[in-house]
Formats: structure tokens, sequence, C-alpha cells
């Protein structure tokens, strides 16, 4: 206990190990492990807290991080199979856009002799309507 009460106060144990700590990288293994150590008998949140309030809100902190840690590796299959509709999507994207600009470079051809021949016949209307005039 003295062990645990000297990291406790010692600042880097909170502000580089509990604020940095990552609990949706634990691995399965990790996990089992500290499962397996929380349902020790001298395991108990009140008992903790009652002993040390700091030691208490680690101990929670402790179980809430297995909690994530256990959502997150569940979320695992979604995340990977989301990650590949995204790339399949990005993909089926990308290939409708170079056959929209293809199609778009066949047809300007067309389109700017047809813009062409509006314009000749506009001019051509315009002096019809002059000598009618």
């Amino acid at each position: 206990w003295a062990e645990v009460r000297e990291a406790l106060r010692n600042e880097s144990f909170i502000d580089q190990g509990l604020r940095d700590f990552r609990g949706d990288s634990l691995t399965q293994d990790t996990r089992d492990r500290v499962k397996r150590r929380l349902r020790r008998e001298a395991w108990d949140v009140h008992a903790i807290m009652q002993a040390s309030t700091v030691a208490g809100a680690i101990a929670l902190w402790v179980q809430h991080q297995l909690e994530l840690a256990s959502c997150c590796a569940e979320m695992e299959p979604l995340v990977a199979a989301l990650a590949q509709w995204h790339a399949r999507i990005e993909s089926e994207i990308h290939a409708r856009r170079r056959e929209v600009l293809a199609k778009v470079r066949e047809v300007e051809p067309t389109l700017e002799e047809a813009k062409e021949a509006l314009r000749t016949l506009d001019r051509r209307s315009l002096t019809s309507f002059r000598q009618q005039i």
C-alpha cells in the first residue's frame, strides 16, 4: 500500500500515465488479465474509495477503461466494414467521374459545332429580318 500511495502522489503518474492512456489500445489478453484481477475479493471499489479517495477514483477509472476497451473491441468489425464500404464508394465515385469526364470530352466538339451553327443561324436570321424591314 505504501508503494501505491507513493505512486499516486507522483504527479507524472496522473499527468503522463493516466491522462495519455488509451483504453482502446488494450489487447484481449490484457483485458482478460485485468478482468481476472478485478474479480478478486480484494477489488472492492467502495472499500478502495474509503481507504483513499484518489485510489477509489482510479479504481473506477480502471473499470471504465476496461469497459471502453471492450466496447471498442466489439466495434472493430463494424469500423472495418465501414472502412471497406467507404473505400468502395470512393472507388465508384472516381470511376463515375472518369466516365463523365470522358463523355464530356466526347461531346464537347459536337457541342462547339452546334454553338457555331446557332451563331450562324442567328446571324442569318438577323440579316433576313433586317432585309424584311
